[in-house]
């Protein structure tokens, strides 16, 4: 499994994509709960990252849900989820890392007009003739009605 920050994420999740969504559950609420009791335990609740308590909270939050959803991989350029992803031991992809597609990923199809319609196309008489009739017998039915 691969994550992504919240920018990329947002880009890539709609209804075709390939990545999974995972959910804040009870396993990723234990492993929030372990990267806090770590970082306490070492003397500084935020583990000197130097942001908002509720940023680095939901910050470790997405760690966990990563963590516990088995990434193994976190693609970001957010410093700060890098520290956390480090320190669970998630690789760190900065997105300017990610290879571009190719330069022309679109394939060359030749694009062939239709062929004219000749006058072998035309209806001739008799197929007219039919078509008058149907539309006839359609307007009497509709007038029956």
């Amino acid at each position: 499994m691969v994550v992504f920050d919240s920018v990329v994420l947002t880009l890539l999740l709609n209804e075709d994509s390939d990545v999974p969504g995972a959910d804040f559950d009870v396993r990723a609420a234990i492993e929030l709960a372990e990267i806090t009791k770590t970082a306490l335990a070492g003397g500084d609740k935020k583990s000197g990252v130097d942001a908002p308590w509720q940023r680095i909270k939901l910050d470790r939050q997405i760690v966990a849900i990563a963590k516990t959803a088995g990434a193994r991989r976190l693609y970001t350029n957010d410093g700060n989820m890098t520290t956390f992803a480090t320190m669970a031991g998630i690789e760190v992809v900065p997105i300017h890392a990610v290879p571009l597609p190719p330069a022309d990923p679109q394939l060359s199809m030749e694009l062939v007009a239709p062929p004219r319609p000749t006058a072998e196309d035309e209806p001739d008489e008799a197929e007219i003739d039919i078509a008058a009739e149907l539309d006839t017998a359609e307007e009497r039915e509709d007038d029956a009605h």
